[in-house]
C-alpha cells in the first residue's frame, strides 16, 4: 500500500502475395472515390496551473490488475508529478496513475519510475502503460523503457478519473502542454498491439477499450466558450469528461491543433467475385488522419493480420471514401485474409480483417474433331470445350495461313495440309502438327 501523504519518497509508456490493384470509380482505373468530410484534428492544451478534465467515477474505470493506459502528450514544461491520468485523489484511494517524474522528462506509472529521461520537450510523445497482473511495463513511441522501484496494489475506489492532474487534494501537479488520443483499456495490450495502433486513431469499438477520447472537437485556437464536454467514443455510458478552468479562447488553455495520425478506415468490404485465382474487395476511408493520403489498396495473405510490409501493391490516390480492388495470383482451395489500407506521411491505417477461401480449380478440357484446314477468321478455328473458367476470348483462336500446303512460318507465312494436333512450348508458343509434313 502506497503512502500517498509522503510524496517526496515517490519517484515518479505471413506471407503476403503480390496484388494488382485498380480503383474502380465509374469503371475507370485509379480515379478517386467519393470524398468524405474531414473532422477536426484537435487536442487540449493544459496551462499547468489549474486545467483538468474530470470523468466521474464509474465501475468500468475501477481497474485493478489488468489494464492499459495510452495517450499522446506534448509537454511544454516538465512539471514534476504533472498528471496525465490519475484515479488516485484521496489519501488511501490507491488508484492507478500515470504522470511525469522530475523536471527532465521522466515518467511514473503506479509508483514504478523510468530509469532515465524518456520524453522529449515540445514534441509529441506516445506513452503506453501496461499492468499485467501486477507486472508493470512502459512503452514510449512503441519502445519499452526500463522501470525501477516497486509498484503498489491498485484497488477500486470512488475517485474520479482525471486527465491533466495528479492527486487533486494538493491542488497542484498539473500537466503543462497538450494531450491527445487518451485511451483506457481493461485488457493487457502487448507491445505488438501498441505498435500496430499508436500511430492511428481508433474506431471506439475495439475489444477491451473502456474509454476513448480523440479530442477532435470544436475549433482549434478559436472561441470555444461553453464547450466543456470531452466526448467518450466507446459505448460505455457516462464516461464523458468535463473540462474545468480552461480559458477556451486563444492558443493555450483551449482546444488546439492536435497530433497527426495515419488514415482511418471504417471497414474492409466483404470479398466477392471469388474464383480459384482472383477475388474482389475494397474499403471505406473515413478520415485522412490530418495528412494527405498517398496510397490506398488491399493487403492480403494466407496469415491473419496482413500488412503492406511485404509484397502488397496498391493505387496512388489522395481520396477518402470508398474504393474497390481486385486480388490476383491466388492459389486454389486456400484461405486468405485481407485488410483495406491507406497510407499517409505518418503511417498506414487498416480496416477490419475479413477472410475468404478460394474454390478448387477445374483444369480446362480442350477438344476438337479432325480439322482439315485452318484459315484466318473462318469456322475452321479450333473449338475448345471449356469447363474451368477460361475467359471467352481464349476459348477458340483462328490460325493464320488459309492456303493449303506445307510451309514452316509464323502467322500468315505458315501453311498446313492435314493438321491433326497442337502443342505449346514453355514460352507459350503454339505449334501445329501436320500429317503430310510429318513435323511440327
Amino acid at each position: 500500500m502506497s503512502n500517498r501523504g509522503n510524496e517526496n519518497l515517490r519517484s515518479v509508456k505471413s506471407l503476403l502475395l503480390s496484388l494488382a490493384f485498380f480503383v474502380t470509380t465509374s469503371g475507370v482505373a485509379l480515379l478517386p472515390g467519393d470524398t468524405f468530410g474531414q473532422t477536426n484534428r484537435n487536442a487540449l492544451d493544459f496551462d499547468g496551473s489549474n486545467d483538468k478534465v474530470v470523468i466521474a467515477d464509474n465501475n468500468a474505470l475501477d481497474l485493478t490488475s489488468n489494464y492499459t493506459l495510452e495517450a499522446w502528450v506534448y509537454p511544454t514544461q516538465f512539471v514534476d508529478l504533472g498528471g496525465i491520468f490519475s484515479k488516485y485523489h484521496t489519501g488511501s484511494a490507491n488508484g492507478y496513475f500515470l504522470r511525469l517524474n522530475g523536471t527532465s522528462g521522466g515518467v511514473s506509472f503506479d509508483e514504478r519510475t523510468t530509469t532515465g529521461n524518456v520524453l522529449t520537450l515540445n514534441a509529441w510523445n506516445h506513452i503506453a502503460a501496461v499492468n499485467n497482473g501486477g507486472t508493470r511495463k512502459l512503452y514510449i513511441n512503441g519502445v519499452e523503457v526500463s522501470l525501477n522501484s516497486s509498484s503498489y496494489n491498485v484497488i477500486a475506489n470512488g475517485d474520479p478519473l482525471i486527465i491533466g492532474q495528479d492527486f487533486r487534494v494538493n491542488n497542484s501537479r498539473y500537466f503543462k502542454g497538450k494531450i491527445d488520443e487518451a485511451r483506457v483499456w481493461n485488457v493487457v495490450r502487448t507491445q505488438a498491439q501498441i505498435q500496430a495502433s499508436y500511430l492511428s486513431e481508433l474506431q471506439g469499438t475495439e475489444s477491451g477499450l473502456v474509454a476513448y477520447y480523440r479530442f477532435d472537437q470544436n475549433t482549434a485556437d478559436g472561441t470555444n466558450t461553453g464547450q466543456t464536454t470531452l466526448t467518450n467514443l466507446t459505448s460505455t455510458a457516462s464516461l464523458n469528461g468535463t473540462l474545468e478552468n480552461f480559458a477556451l479562447i486563444g492558443s493555450t488553455s483551449n482546444w488546439v491543433a492536435g497530433k497527426t495520425f495515419a488514415p482511418i478506415l471504417a471497414a474492409t468490404t466483404a470479398v466477392s467475385s471469388i474464383t480459384a485465382t482472383t477475388a474482389s474487395s475494397g474499403g471505406d476511408i473515413t478520415g485522412d488522419g490530418g495528412a494527405a493520403i498517398t496510397r490506398r489498396g488491399l493487403a492480403f495473405g494466407t496469415s491473419s493480420g496482413p500488412t503492406i510490409a511485404n509484397f502488397t501493391t496498391g493505387g496512388f490516390s489522395s481520396a477518402t471514401g470508398t474504393f474497390s480492388g481486385q486480388m490476383f495470383k491466388l492459389s486454389p482451395s486456400t484461405t486468405y485474409y485481407v485488410r483495406a489500407y491507406a497510407t499517409n506521411s505518418i503511417g498506414t491505417g487498416y480496416g477490419v480483417e475479413v477472410s475468404f477461401t478460394t474454390p478448387a480449380q477445374t483444369i480446362p478440357v480442350i477438344s476438337y474433331s479432325s480439322p482439315v484446314a485452318l484459315a484466318v477468321g473462318t469456322a475452321a478455328s479450333i473449338p475448345l470445350t471449356n469447363t474451368g473458367g477460361v475467359p471467352d476470348a481464349v476459348r477458340s483462336s483462328p490460325f493464320a495461313g488459309g492456303i493449303l500446303g506445307w510451309q514452316d512460318g509464323i502467322g500468315t507465312a505458315a501453311k498446313f495440309f492435314q493438321p491433326y494436333g497442337t502443342v505449346m512450348d514453355e514460352n507459350g508458343n503454339l505449334y501445329v502438327a501436320d500429317k503430310v509434313n510429318y513435323r511440327i
